[in-house]
């Protein structure tokens, strides 16, 4: 008489399988999230960053605007607001900071808003520094070029 053999997976081996499936994850879901928030936080640096070029222009346009004081940028301020699941809005304040705020509701889940400052030098250069406000927990996904202090104006 033929015996029948029996094929299929153990117990042992499925819990092995289950077991590695849970590692894998443990390790790929937190990774997952830091990418997510840098590119999310990298999106707002842009839209600030987009409306400095306008900043550098009008200052181009205008070299009589030598001094950085509220109200020189009133002309060019644009706040916009835009439907992103990032960015709420973004434009150009009184004193030319440039900046960009993230809904409340993004997937960071954190409320912060990326600043793009004009700093002129003692040769009358323009340059511009940026740094992020808000939550704090979100600055280890900010670049290192972009946590400079805000200045006043």
């Amino acid at each position: 008489m033929k015996q029948n053999k029996l094929t299929g997976f153990t117990v042992i081996e499925v819990m092995i399988a289950v077991a590695a499936l849970a590692i894998i994850t443990a390790i790929a879901i937190p990774s997952y999230m830091t990418y997510t928030y840098k590119a999310q936080v990298q999106e707002l640096i842009d839209y600030a960053q987009s409306q400095s070029l306008l900043v550098s222009d009008y200052f181009a346009k205008n070299p009589q605007n030598t001094a950085i004081t509220s109200g020189t940028c009133e002309q060019i301020e644009n706040t916009t607001t835009v439907n992103t699941t990032v960015t709420s809005q973004y434009g150009i304040q009184d004193n030319c900071q440039s900046f960009a705020i993230s809904t409340s509701n993004n997937p960071c889940r954190y409320r912060i808003t990326v600043y793009v400052s004009p700093v002129r030098s003692v040769d009358g250069t323009l340059s511009f520094v940026c740094g992020v406000t808000g939550n704090s927990n979100l600055t280890q996904y900010v670049p290192s070029t972009c946590q400079s202090p805000i200045p006043s104006y």
